[in-house]
Parts: structure tokens; sequence; C-alpha cells
């Protein structure tokens, strides 16, 4: 018969395995053509976690911890409010194209300086055009989310844009082959009806910017999309440094063009931009 210190002992070495039962189950469920090809026996084999796809093991480390995730995800959407309020106080003065530069250089710095260590590792990517076509999306989509916080309220563009969860349903189910039942149906029908409602087209009080933020809703569909598509097998870190150079890159041609003269106030809250946009995307991952 065991003793109290043997059990003990067997209880702390049970703990690894069961975590890498739950990667391994995390695994299958990303690569569901795995199941096809491995044999029957009984039990998944342990799972050597830095093999394991970067999606999974965030996914493991979210299910243990549920209240962490959901304190940063509360943490970013109250980072990306505080952007979209710093955008709207800058906008008038250096213009939304400005503000998107200094997003998204402002992220790429951040990245960079994060990641020097390991910068070639971060780099390396699997997927290069999927990459750089997600990135040119999410940067659209901040444009025209940019463009149309300076022309319209913040309260009306945030309502239009957050149709951007029935787009994603909707090309989850058209790209990616996922399941669309009577409920997300109605749900989408919904949305539609209530985007409808606030921008009012045919209207007189139907302004042409109110549509800025649907373009933006389905830039950023298109974004999450193919990030849903290259996510489990990429470092997060890269997908973030991607996402920062393309944009930074793509905008510096532009901005000398339309750069006003910075004060102490505007060059202040474009600071407040890249920060609070960089803070939010990295408490969102």
């Amino acid at each position: 018969m065991m003793t109290l210190w043997e059990r003990r002992e067997n209880c702390f070495n049970i703990s690894p395995q069961l975590i890498a039962l739950k990667l391994q189950l995390a695994k299958r469920i990303f690569h569901p053509t795995s199941l096809r090809t491995q044999p029957k026996r009984g039990i998944y084999p342990p799972l050597d976690t830095a093999h394991a796809p970067a999606y999974a093991r965030r996914m493991s480390a979210t299910q243990a911890s549920p209240r962490s995730a959901i304190l940063l995800t509360l943490a970013a959407i109250l980072c990306f409010t505080l952007m979209d309020a710093s955008v709207k106080a800058a906008a008038s003065s250096t213009g939304a194209l400005t503000a998107v530069w200094a997003r998204y250089t402002g992220q790429m710095l951040i990245v960079v300086i994060l990641v020097a260590p390991r910068i070639a590792t971060v780099v390396r990517t699997a997927y290069p055009g999927l990459q750089i076509a997600r990135s040119i999306l999410l940067m659209l989509a901040t444009f025209f989310f940019f463009q149309a916080l300076s022309r319209i309220g913040l309260a009306e563009a945030t309502a239009v844009a957050a149709i951007n969860p029935i787009l994603i349903t909707l090309g989850g189910a058209v790209f990616l082959r996922e399941a669309l039942g009577p409920r997300r149906i109605a749900a989408v029908v919904v949305a539609l009806i209530g985007a409808l409602i606030i921008i009012r087209p045919g209207t007189d009080v139907f302004q042409p910017a109110a549509l800025l933020p649907l373009c933006a809703a389905t830039c950023f569909a298109g974004f999450t999309l193919i990030t849903r598509k290259v996510g489990p097998q990429e470092d997060v870190w890269t997908s973030l440094f991607y996402t920062g150079i393309v944009g930074a890159v793509v905008l510096s041609a532009f901005v000398p063009f339309v750069l006003p003269p910075l004060d102490a106030r505007s060059a202040g809250l474009l600071a407040l931009v890249a920060l609070f946009g960089t803070s939010g995307q990295l408490t969102l991952f």
C-alpha cells in the first residue's frame, strides 16, 4: 500500500501529463485531419509543447485562467476606446492619414524593441503573402475608421463598425466552412437592420461619411478571417511585427505630402494613439 507521501508524489507527476494531453487535444481540434492519420492507442501520446501550435498553447493558457483572459479583453477594449478618443481629438489638426501612420509606426518601433533579442526568428513566416494581405486589410480598416472619426461622431462610427462580428460570421461560413445555424442567421439579420437604422440610406439625414465605418468593418472582417487561417501556425509576435512594418512602410510613402506642422499637443496625441493601439493589440493577443 502506498504511503501518503507516495500518493502526493504521484499527484505531482500526473500534472504535466494532463497539461500535455490538453495541448494535444487542442492541436487535434485545430488540425482535424490528424485524427485520420494517427493510430488508435487508447490515449494520445504526450505532446512536446515546444512543437505545439502557438495558438494552441495560448488557448490552453487561457483555459487555465479564464479570469485573466476576461481582464485582458477588457483592458484591450479600454485601450482601443482611448485610442479612438485620441484620434478624435487629434484628427482635426493632424489629419486621419497622419494618425494612422503614427499608429503603425509606433507599433513597429515598440514591437522591434520588445523582440530585439530574437528578431531573426520573429521575422520568419510560413505565410508571407497572407501576412502582408492581413496587414494591408488592417491598415485600411484603421484608415477608414479614423476618417470616419474625423467626419462623424464617435458613437455613430462605433455603432456602424460594430457590424464587423456579423461580417466575420458570414465570412467564416463562406470561406472557412463554419456552421451557420438559425440563431446566427437571425443575429445577422437584426444587426443589418440596426446598421441601416443608423446609416439611414435614402433619407435627408444620410451622410456618405457613415459608409466609412462600414468599409472599416469589412476590411477588419477580412483581416480577422486571414488571421484565423494563419493563427495556429504563426507566432503572435510575427503577426504583430508584420502588421506594424507593412503599415509603417506603406504610409511613410504618403505622410510627407500631408504631414502638417505639429505642436506639442498634436505630437502628444499621436504618441497616445500609437501607445494605446499597440497596447490594445498586445493585450488582445
